[in-house]
């Protein structure tokens, strides 16, 4: 036996069964004490006020150095529970997609209003992934598409504008205007509103949802 668990044995005592506080108090001193003066931890049914004031009156020591000891214990092990908590996130930052969505530097928040939120729908999929919870299947269903338009089918949106734009005549301010011009800033144009549609379809849903993203 360790010193700590011969600690623990003389300030707790081998714990008794289950047993009523009337029960307890009849027992034999041999059944009930250590070495005839410390008493053995008792499993009382009913703790309460009743058996705080018998240990208080029949073991002021003892009960005192009980008590301490549970203080400091838990006192330790809290702190001890935090630190380490916060230790871990300061390597391992909760969140991390959430918040790669936003930079360092200068960005308006019309753009952040999108990025932060397709961020969350994004981090709260790998969450949903590594989670052993079951999720309602109509929200599923619907995380589902959102990371597909998210990751997929928007990006190769903006593909093809980019792929368009570069077929834009930049020569002169007259070119510029040209009907070759026109039609394809009204192509990007298109291809934008649709992006700004399904945008703001998502996140409106994603707000619906809001009190299932939870695991």
């Amino acid at each position: 036996m360790s010193k700590i668990d011969s600690i623990k044995k003389f300030l707790f005592g081998q714990p008794l069964p289950y047993i009523e506080l009337s029960d307890y108090e009849k027992l034999p001193k041999k059944d009930k004490l250590i070495w005839g003066v410390f008493y053995k931890q008792p499993n009382i049914i009913r703790f309460g006020e009743d058996f705080s004031s018998y240990l208080k009156k029949e073991f002021p020591i003892q009960y005192r150095l009980r008590s301490s000891y549970r203080r400091i214990k838990w006192f330790i092990k809290d702190k001890y529970s935090n630190l380490k908590y916060k230790v871990y996130n300061f390597f391992y930052p909760p969140h991390p997609i959430l918040r790669k969505s936003i930079p360092k530097q200068w960005v308006d928040l019309v753009e952040l209003i999108v990025d932060v939120n397709f961020a969350i729908i994004l981090q709260f999929k790998t969450e949903m992934d590594s989670s052993s919870a079951v999720f309602d299947l109509k929200f599923s269903e619907w995380m589902g598409r959102s990371v597909e338009y998210i990751e997929k089918e928007r990006i190769k949106k903006i593909e093809e504008i980019e792929k368009i734009s570069e077929s834009v005549d930049v020569g002169n301010s007259f070119m510029s205007n040209s009907p070759k011009n026109t039609q394809i800033f009204k192509k990007i144009k298109e291809i934008e509103e649709e992006i700004k549609q399904k945008d703001s379809e998502i996140i409106k849903q994603m707000v619906e949802y809001r009190d299932y993203f939870w695991t």
